[in-house]
Order: C-alpha cells, then sequence, then structure tokens
C-alpha cells in the first residue's frame, strides 16, 4: 500500500505523484532525475516563447533534483543535458554550457562502465535526444549536441542533421555539417580497424542520407567512399554486401546508376540479388526486393534480367504478396500481366467473402 505522496507546484498547477521509491534509494533517484527532466523540459519551452523568469525557475528547481543523483546513475546525464538546453534557450549560455559539458563527460564515462542493460548506450541516448531536437526544428541546438558527443554513432547522427539542414534550405549548413559527418566517419573507423572499415562507415553515412531522401547529399558520400575503399569499387561492393539488409544495398545500387556508374551499378545489383533471402517475421520483404531489383535492372537497360527476378518474385510469392507483384509489373510496362494479377486478387477477395457469408 503505498500512502506517500510528493507535491509541488509547477505553472500555477500542482502534480501529484507517489513516492512508490520510499524505501528505495536507486529508485528515488530515478524518479528525482525523471521529474528533473520534465521539468527541464517545461522550462524549455518557456525560454522559447520569452519567458526566461519561469524558466529559470523551473531549471533551478530541476538542478536540486538532479543534483547528486546525475552522475551515480546510468542515463543522469540525460538531464543534464536538458537543463543546459533550457539555460540556453534562456540566454544563459555560460551556464547552459557549463551543464551540456558535464552531460557529455557523464554520458561517456557510465558507456565506459557498460552500466546500460538495453542496446542504447549513455551516449547514444544524447544522440538521440539532438536528433529529436532536429526533428523539431532545432537544428544549431541539436548540432551543438551533436558535436559534444564521442560516440560511433556520432557521424550518422550528423548525417541525419546535415539532411535536416538540406530540408530546410540551409545547404551550405548542410554541406558543412555533413563534411564534419564524413571526417567523423573516416576517423572513428580508423580507431578500430579490427571491427570497422572506413568504406562500411561511409556507407552507412550514405544510406542515412539515402532514407532521408537527400540522394545529391548521398552521392557526394558515395563518391568519397569509392576513393577511400581498397581496391576501388570492388571494396566498396564488398562492404555492402557483408554488412548492409537487401534494401539498403538496392539503395545504394541506385545511387551508383545516380552517378552514371552503370557497369558497378549493374555489378552490385546481380550480387544483391543472388543474396535476397527470406526474412524472419517478415516473409513479404523478399518479394519487395525482387519487386525493386527487377525495376533497378529496368531502369539500367537489362529488360531481360528485370522480367527474369520478376518471374522469380511472383513464383516464390503468395497471396500476401500480390499487390506487391501488381505494382512491379506495371513498373515495368507490362500491364496486361498486371492486370491479370489485379483481377486474381479480387476474385480471391470475393470467394473469401462469400465463403464468410455462407457459414452458419
Amino acid at each position: 500500500m503505498f500512502n506517500k505522496f510528493s507535491f509541488w507546484i509547477v505553472s500555477g498547477g500542482v502534480w501529484m505523484l507517489p513516492l512508490l521509491c520510499a524505501g528505495n534509494p536507486a529508485l528515488a533517484k530515478s524518479n528525482d532525475l525523471h521529474r528533473a527532466s520534465t521539468l527541464a523540459g517545461i522550462a524549455f519551452e518557456y525560454a522559447r516563447v520569452e519567458r526566461p523568469d519561469r524558466a529559470i525557475a523551473l531549471l533551478e528547481q530541476a538542478e536540486t533534483l538532479s543534483h547528486g543523483a546525475a552522475t551515480e546513475t546510468c542515463y543522469g546525464a540525460t538531464p543534464l543535458l536538458k537543463i543546459g538546453v533550457g539555460y540556453l534557450t534562456a540566454d544563459q549560455s555560460e551556464l547552459g554550457q557549463q551543464y551540456l559539458t558535464q552531460a557529455f563527460e557523464v554520458a561517456r564515462d557510465r558507456t565506459a562502465e557498460n552500466c546500460h542493460v538495453s542496446a542504447t548506450s549513455p551516449q547514444e541516448s544524447l544522440l538521440n535526444r539532438a536528433s529529436e531536437y532536429a526533428e523539431a526544428g532545432h537544428l544549431d541546438l541539436a548540432w551543438q549536441i551533436a558535436e559534444g558527443v564521442d560516440d560511433g554513432m556520432h557521424s550518422i547522427t550528423l548525417a541525419s542533421l546535415a539532411a535536416h539542414y538540406a530540408a530546410a534550405g540551409q545547404q551550405r549548413q548542410a554541406e558543412n555539417v555533413l563534411s564534419q559527418a564524413i571526417t567523423q566517419a573516416v576517423e572513428f573507423a580508423q580507431q578500430y580497424p579490427e571491427d570497422l572499415d572506413v568504406t562500411q562507415m561511409l556507407l552507412f553515412v550514405a544510406s542515412t542520407l539515402v532514407e532521408a531522401e537527400q540522394p545529391e547529399l548521398a552521392n557526394g558520400v558515395i563518391e568519397t567512399a569509392l576513393l577511400q575503399a581498397p581496391g576501388g569499387f570492388s571494396g566498396l561492393e564488398a562492404a555492402a554486401l557483408e554488412n548492409f539488409e537487401t534494401y539498403q544495398t538496392l539503395n545504394l545500387v541506385q545511387l551508383l546508376a545516380d552517378l552514371n556508374q552503370t557497369e558497378q551499378a549493374l555489378a552490385l545489383l546481380d550480387a544483391a540479388v543472388t543474396n535476397i533471402q527470406p526474412v524472419a517475421g517478415f516473409p513479404q520483404q523478399g518479394t519487395y526486393d525482387r519487386v525493386e531489383a527487377a525495376l533497378l535492372y529496368s531502369a539500367l537497360g537489362r529488360r531481360e534480367q528485370a522480367t527474369d527476378v520478376l518471374a522469380k518474385a511472383q513464383q516464390l510469392s503468395d497471396a500476401s504478396t500480390q499487390a506487391i507483384l501488381v505494382q512491379g509489373y506495371a513498373g515495368l510496362g507490362e500491364f496486361d500481366q498486371a492486370l491479370t494479377l489485379a483481377a486474381s486478387i479480387e476474385s480471391t477477395s470475393e470467394r473469401r467473402a462469400t465463403t464468410v457469408q455462407s457459414r452458419p
């Protein structure tokens, strides 16, 4: 039976939180840090609407709650980061930077201790916060956070941020951030040569940009990767096939085609099609991949191979993937086949509906 409560006033209202952590110091610290993060988030919004007085009052409460606990828990860097962001936005630059620096240090130390039980390290958690600020349009703030985190995902976060700048029409900033992402990717791979190679890291950066629908930026990264790869294209091909999912490899094929690297695109496409395998939990993925590969073959002038791959996809497909095949045949201009398949889908649906209606 929980019978203790804590109360405090926030913005004229009352928050009533049960002290479920009574008698448990570790849980008490976690609870305090959660409240500190919440207060700092509210303070940030006050600062954004030019109410620094209310923002600073809340940040001071957040400071009190996070004092000590932030350096003793695995993800304690997050509330410190949010407090720092709040102060920066409230034009308290020196204090804001102090908290950001402390957040970066705490996250680095906790990550080194391998305290996390999830797949996300404390440093990666801060990079996730940077991504959230970028998604909300606070790009310069996100950049400042990303620059302070020394983590393997750093270059990927920067690439994503570059895409946000490009989407916002800030091309010069996008290019600056992407240049930094490429530099960081190369340096990180060189630090761990037994586990990573430069080509692999650059391909991950390029893939991030493709998924963010920024092919022009991605093309620049691919050109760099081709120069960096041992053996040129053969090294890039090997890195892609070893580290990428099939859909990512097919994205790379499209990029190479856009760069007028037709021969290389076809070589990688041939290898990717050979490697298509069933995906656990998502049986339709193989059909998606083969249809995409067929469309790429067609775009690269290999009509016969396109038809063969699509026929293979149809042979291995089931009722759940018929609509995907319809799109594939239509994409190849084989409209009669597409219409035949579409009609078979409608017939199957009608039969099922009739069967259901006829049941007692």
